[in-house]
């Protein structure tokens, strides 16, 4: 699980006009950005920068420049928080960098196919600002 259930605020802090305006901010400032994604089965992690922004959407490319990534802002139901990494409770990431402006976008639950599933946790997508230092050091290792 990314992100601990306990530490999200399902009423969100930012609406998507603010998180349009700070990626915009990235984009414009070439910010690099530690992505971690959970999406059902799948788990992201890419360190990035804001390659694009339309009404809609938003995308990503790799510090490499041999990925790209886009991103619905989503729908009803999506939520934009805006948080230092440390209050979205992700133990796995080193601590120097519990301190860095995070936005996380929780995507709507998915209605299960399967009326016995369980719904399954938020996909979620975390952006975590990181200094320049950071941005060649930092490993997936503690």
């Amino acid at each position: 699980m990314l992100l601990d259930q306990s530490t999200i605020r399902n009423a969100g802090n930012l609406k998507t006009s603010d998180v349009r305006l700070l990626l915009s901010k990235w984009m414009e400032e070439q910010t690099s950005l530690l992505c971690l994604g959970s999406f059902n089965e799948c788990r992201l992690v890419l360190k990035a920068h804001v390659f694009a922004i339309a009404d809609e959407s938003f995308t990503l490319r790799s510090l490499s420049s041999d990925t790209t990534l886009s991103f619905s802002f989503g729908s009803d139901g999506t939520v934009f928080d805006y948080a230092e990494q440390r209050e979205f409770g992700m133990p796995e990431l080193p601590s120097k960098l519990a301190h860095l402006a995070s936005i996380a976008i929780m995507f709507p639950t998915r209605v299960p196919v399967n009326p016995l599933t369980e719904n399954t946790e938020r996909e979620t997508l975390i952006m975590i600002e990181m200094w320049e230092g950071d941005r060649e050091n930092w490993s997936e290792e503690k």
